[in-house]
């Protein structure tokens, strides 16, 4: 509902994204509660909105320089971990590191400060010149923290997580064309990027130590 209400809302009206376009089509859905399937408003995609659409919010995995840690929670109901597959499907290897933290019970993105900082700190490390680190490495620097009360944990990284096919969750709409997996050209820039879903409390933990370690200094 979230994702509905405000997510789609938001591609859709903002000027600079759709601007008002349909770029969705559900003409030929398929429901599988029959009282959405009976009720529920068809409309039919803008073929310049899909176009834009496809262009610009298909992932591609055109990385270039950029190093990406993907953190991810095992059971989030509104980014699917299918998601990580998805995309580790079309990233080079060698510039994508992708960790599931696994959970008991459902949750959204929410990672123990542990968790938040060794992903953290081996990106740092990675980008500094160390060998790209697995899921299993980051797992161990996270135990690391935890062990020596640098951070909360728990340490919940599973290196043997595989995540399905976006299409086990989400079926592919008939009629659907995928733009090809490689678009030679685009921007990937060498930033260097870790995709934590929503690191927040983990910086925040940085940025508390930081302070702590640097009371009444001046830079």
């Amino acid at each position: 509902i979230e994702l509905a209400g405000f997510g789609l809302a938001d591609l859709i009206g903002d000027p600079r994204k759709l601007g008002g376009a349909q770029a969705m089509d559900n003409t030929t859905v398929v429901y599988a509660d029959p009282v959405i399937e009976a009720q529920i408003e068809r409309v039919s995609a803008d073929p310049a909105a899909r176009n834009r659409l496809f262009d610009h919010y298909t992932p591609r995995g055109t990385l270039n320089q950029t190093r990406v840690i993907a953190l991810h929670t095992s059971q989030d109901g509104l980014v699917f971990v299918e998601h990580l597959a998805e995309y580790a499907a079309v990233a080079p290897s060698d510039r994508l590191t992708a960790v599931v933290v696994s959970e008991v019970a459902p949750t959204h993105c929410d990672f123990s400060e542990a968790e938040v900082v060794a992903g953290w700190e081996s990106l740092r490390g990675w980008v500094a010149g160390l060998p790209q680190p697995s899921a299993a490495d980051i797992q161990a620097a996270c135990l690391g923290l935890v062990n020596g009360n640098l951070a909360s944990g728990p340490c919940r990284i599973d290196p043997a997580f595989t995540a399905a096919p976006l299409a086990n969750r989400v079926p592919e709409r008939a009629g659907f064309v995928p733009l090809p997996r490689s678009v030679p050209g685009l921007p990937g820039g060498g930033r260097t990027l870790l995709v934590l879903l929503v690191v927040l409390s983990g910086l925040g933990f940085l940025a508390g130590r930081r302070r702590s370690d640097g009371a009444g200094s001046k830079s």
